[in-house]
């Protein structure tokens, strides 16, 4: 039962950061925080690279539905040529996309980098941040 406690806190917490964050509020961040660059442009890719990753397979899908193949896909064979290839040659095209965009940003430019957005703790944030430690004393004390 703690597992799962731990488990989707740690789930939410990611999926609200990734929900609630823009890119560049998160390089912003991660600049305040003085983490280096070798960590926050991976991770910045990684908030863009999923979003569109699940856009991809939802195409996919799609386009299985209008071509009538393989509604309910049962070998597992099938299902890697129907579905899986497809979203592997995508994603070879999407990473070579976001590795451009960064390149075109300047990210890996040396100097120190400017910000024009604001960012700042919200009451949201707050109670996520204390939810969050209440799981974790939780699990220590019980």
């Amino acid at each position: 039962m703690w597992y799962h406690i731990k488990v989707c806190s740690r789930l939410y917490d990611g999926w609200y950061t990734v929900r609630s964050t823009s890119v560049s509020e998160f390089m912003t961040a991660m600049d305040r925080m003085h983490v280096p660059y070798f960590i926050t442009i991976p991770f910045s890719v990684m908030f863009r690279y999923f979003p569109t990753l699940s856009e991809e397979y939802r195409s996919v899908h799609d386009a299985m539905k209008m071509r009538e193949i393989g509604q309910s896909v049962k070998n597992p064979f099938t299902y890697i040529e129907y579905v899986l290839v497809p979203i592997m040659m995508s994603t070879v095209r999407i990473a070579d996309e976001l590795s451009a965009a960064s390149l075109t940003k300047g990210l890996c430019a040396g100097g120190r980098r400017t910000h024009i957005c604001q960012i700042s703790i919200r009451l949201y944030d707050w109670v996520l941040m204390l939810g969050t430690l209440a799981m974790i004393v939780l699990f220590f004390v019980f």
